[in-house]
């Protein structure tokens, strides 16, 4: 059942919905993930262009990637950046960390590039993601 909370949308069992997929329908299952990719690539897109307006953030959105998996997924950061949750987060609390812009804090105003671009697009990644997971369940029925 897929309920809206304030956050944004709640499935529950998606994971069981996810691995069934699996079983029933390699090409559902592969649909969703191709979907979810698509999804993460236009979040990428959207958060590199924002983060191009400081030259840190913009250096550490390249390091932005998509991965692999069955719903949207995002990766940041890693040997080549390890200054990009600085750049995304904020920092300024001990020496090591005055580089990077103010901390922003954990709530609803946390980041600079990435989760600022995830909470604008928030309506477009539920609408896309339910609509592959339609596409993936009406699939899966077929091959039933």
């Amino acid at each position: 059942m897929a309920t809206k909370t304030q956050k944004g949308l709640r499935i529950e069992n998606l994971t069981t919905v996810q691995r069934a997929l699996r079983k029933i329908s390699p090409d559902a299952h592969r649909g969703l993930k191709e979907a979810s990719g698509r999804i993460a690539q236009q979040v990428i897109s959207k958060a590199t262009a924002r983060a191009s307006a400081r030259a840190q953030g913009a250096k550490a959105a390249q390091s932005l990637r998509p991965r692999a998996g069955d719903a949207p997924t995002i990766a940041l950061g890693g040997a080549r950046y390890p200054f990009a949750l600085g750049a995304e987060f904020g920092g300024g609390r001990t020496q090591r960390t005055r580089q990077f812009p103010p901390w922003r804090g954990s709530g609803r105003g946390s980041g600079y590039f990435l989760w600022p671009t995830v909470r604008d697009l928030s309506g477009y990644i539920n609408d896309q993601y339910m609509d592959a997971l339609d596409d993936a369940l009406a699939t899966a029925e077929r091959a039933a």
